[in-house]
């Protein structure tokens, strides 16, 4: 797709002319004017002739390197304000730091992958075109002091004014009386726990961009925008959870199964965290007890989507030592953990940890940041590959969670529709309405009859009532009667119903009792689609239509 600033041009620099080929033909595709030069010399001469918006530069060349003809770039007043991305080999020597000194603004490795090179090029063009705009009102602002004052004096009120209308939205959908208050309800504690990891990155971003506006020195400019960029990443990360997470909840995430290469994805997980846990004096250990080669059948975004958010976690509560990642393989299954030193986990919040939004519970989360779905989505993904996770912890001395998937998924059952239990009935005890609503969503697309207990008793009431209820799905924490209290009567009058229970953590010593007494098994609160989709398959009996 063609980008918006189609009379932008960029210099590449590359003495293979089958690789700038191969670049001026993605860039050329996405609307960019291509300028070429295959040596040092050319490039400085072009460099000057054009002036380019941007250069891809190569490391290696012919006549003079890189970091050489980045620095002549430099020292020309024609030039040296065009950002400069180094492309070097994967197997080559690259210094960074010599890179960025010698006025680079970033890198990209060859082979060049044409997402990665577009993402880039975008975003250093969008900040060379922010700083054209700030230079430009720099010196309009300095000439008009009075002007100045007027335009920030308007905004503010423009602001204002803005703040007040979103404040009588709010209000608006806060008195609102219809079907949808109960959604409002999870809307609005959405937003209050998120609205920290929102404005923080985006308070950073809206300061370092004042910032820049104020100096001159170039270097000092650099250093404001890579806090911009590093912010706008931040905030970006949350919003991709959120979607991801809301994803999972409907039940629009459907896995995409391949060969995956296990090392493949641990060193992913290792570079994507490897700057966070160098500014924190961390380590990270890769632990990978698995042949290198070792490959197993599952989707690898969620895969590696699963062990970065936990790493992510152990690094926003971990302040000293190290964070292990490990991985082993038993057979049909493969298990990984993520071991850290930190702060650990208070056992009053062991059931809070894998319900969304739940961060505002918890002092640790406030003071570390998080907007509470990181590890619901962790949870949510490990259902949906059919695996299990757990965990352990110490308040002071740290917390390791372990994950277990198949190596191998069963892709034919998966597509089994569910047109032939419609109409079954199924009786749901859940006193919380939001709970209710996620779970019933579920079953209501499979086309089920669903019958609510609010309590212990109508839990008991509808089962004597209903004769042809084929499953009981329960909140253990129903208000009158306990709701194990109430499955474990039911359990005495009829062995053979199969009953689940709902409960955002169990412990392993829990679930045995629960077994033994009622439960034939357990599912998460929220509600998972494809969690109840399994038991669906596994209990309900159809022969009844």
């Amino acid at each position: 797709m063609p980008d918006n600033y189609l009379n932008e041009k960029i210099l590449i620099v590359d003495d293979t002319p089958s690789i700038a080929g191969y670049i001026r033909s993605v860039l050329e595709e996405y609307g960019y004017a291509v300028s070429e030069a295959f040596d040092g010399n050319s490039a400085v001469m072009i460099a000057n002739q054009e002036r380019p918006d941007l250069i891809l530069l190569d490391i290696i060349m012919p006549d003079i390197d890189g970091y050489a003809i980045c620095s002549l770039l430099k020292t020309s007043g024609n030039t040296r304000d065009i950002p400069v991305i180094f492309m070097s080999a994967l197997n080559s020597s690259f210094d960074k730091i010599k890179a960025f000194k010698s006025g680079a603004v970033d890198y990209i490795t060859k082979p060049v992958q044409s997402e990665e090179m577009i993402a880039r090029v975008r975003s250093h063009l969008n900040i060379r075109r922010l700083n054209r705009e700030l230079l430009e009102t720099n010196r309009s602002l300095e000439e008009k002091i009075t002007e100045r004052t007027k335009s920030l004096e308007e905004s503010n009120k423009r602001m204002t004014e803005l703040n007040r209308q979103l404040e009588q939205t709010v209000l608006k959908y806060k008195e609102a009386k219809d079907k949808a208050e109960l959604a409002e309800k999870i809307k609005t504690e959405f937003l209050a726990n998120i609205s920290h990891e929102i404005y923080t990155p985006m308070n950073a971003i809206v300061g370092f961009t004042n910032l820049v506006k104020e100096t001159d020195d170039e270097e000092q400019k650099n250093e404001y925008l890579a806090y911009i960029k590093s912010n706008a990443i931040k905030l970006l990360s949350v919003f991709n959870n959120i979607l991801d997470f809301s994803q999972t909840l409907t039940g629009k995430t459907s896995p995409v199964y391949q060969k995956v290469r296990i090392a493949d994805v641990l060193d992913s997980v290792y570079k994507n965290n490897f700057l966070d846990a160098q500014s924190k004096s961390l380590e990270i250990i890769i632990s990978n007890e698995c042949d290198k080669d070792f490959e197993i059948e599952t989707d690898r975004n969620m895969i590696f989507r699963i062990l970065d958010n936990l790493v992510n976690n152990s690094l926003k509560f971990t302040d000293r030592g190290n964070i292990e990642v490990g991985v082993s393989n038993s057979g049909n299954t493969v298990a990984f953990y993520v071991k850290d030193s930190g702060k650990g986990i208070n056992p009053e919040l062991y059931d809070k940890i894998f319900k969304p939004f739940e961060s505002g519970e918890d002092t640790y989360r406030r003071t570390n940041g998080g907007a509470g779905i990181g590890l619901p989505l962790v949870k949510s993904y490990v259902s949906i590959l059919k695996g299990d996770i757990w965990f352990d912890s110490s308040p002071g001395a740290g917390t390791i969670f372990y994950i277990s998937i198949p190596t191998k998924q069963d892709t034919a059952a998966q597509a089994k529709t569910f047109s032939e239990y419609e109409g079954l009935k199924i009786l749901v005890g859940e006193n919380e309405d939001v709970a209710f609503i996620l779970l019933n969503e579920i079953l209501q697309t499979m086309k089920f009859e669903v019958l609510r207990a609010k309590t212990g008793r109508e839990l008991l009431e509808h089962y004597r009532n209903n004769p042809d209820i084929e499953l009981i799905i329960s909140n253990l924490s129903l208000p009158e009667i306990n709701g194990s209290e109430a499955m474990k009567i039911i359990r005495k009058m009829d062995t053979k119903i199969p009953m689940v229970a709902q409960i955002p953590y169990f412990s392993a010593e829990e679930k045995r009792q629960l077994q033994l007494s009622c439960c034939d098994a357990f599912i998460d609160k929220p509600a998972n689609i494809q969690q109840v989709k399994e038991i669906i398959k596994k209990y309900v009996n159809i022969t009844k239509q």
